[in-house]
């Protein structure tokens, strides 16, 4: 299911009770380096579909946050097809527009939400800044090689200077790479 040298960074389960979710067999929420996987579990898990979602496909990504649970909504233009009316497992349609369709991933804890929103954004932020990380042709950079913690600030500073990160997702990451063991 995963491509070689491809990381899983987050794995996240939608609530059996809380609005949204499944009470008999929850989908599973993959968020790795490269995509999204939704696994779709079918007859108590028996049987799944598995849809899977590039970042390079994925133009924007924000999270609403309920009373329970939050909700990932991203728009994806071709994601969905309009022409039939079959729905992707564990994604909600929401309103059709020019560019594309928006989909929603409901019932995910709100701790799981916030983690989750934030590695979209960094993957799209990475496809746009070096668009061979989509093929995996320029993912064997990260590879072999090991970079360190100031490397990896002066990337960051690099990309809120050019604008890709806020300052909020700025301090985030920073504190990230300062707790790393090196």
């Amino acid at each position: 299911m995963l491509n070689p040298d491809e990381k899983v960074l987050l794995v996240a389960r939608q609530s059996r009770v809380k609005p949204g979710g499944s009470y008999f067999s929850p989908n599973v929420i993959f968020a790795t380096d490269r995509r999204i996987i939704l696994r779709d579990p079918t007859m108590l898990g028996l049987k799944q579909e598995i849809i899977d979602i590039p970042y390079n496909v994925i133009t924007n990504a924000k999270l609403e946050k309920g009373i329970l649970s939050s909700s990932v909504i991203f728009n994806a233009p071709g994601l969905f097809n309009p022409n039939i009316s079959n729905r992707i497992p564990g994604i909600k349609r929401l309103n059709t527009d020019e560019h594309g369709e928006n989909g929603v991933i409901d019932a995910i804890p709100k701790k799981k939400g916030d983690d989750l929103i934030e590695i979209i954004r960094n993957g799209i932020t990475q496809i746009r800044v070096n668009p061979g990380l989509s093929t995996g042709i320029g993912n064997n950079f990260m590879a072999g090689k090991t970079t360190s913690p100031t490397e990896e600030l002066a990337k960051l500073a690099d990309l809120k200077e050019s604008g890709v990160l806020s300052e909020e997702e700025f301090n985030k990451m920073k504190e990230k790479i300062l707790k790393k063991d090196y």
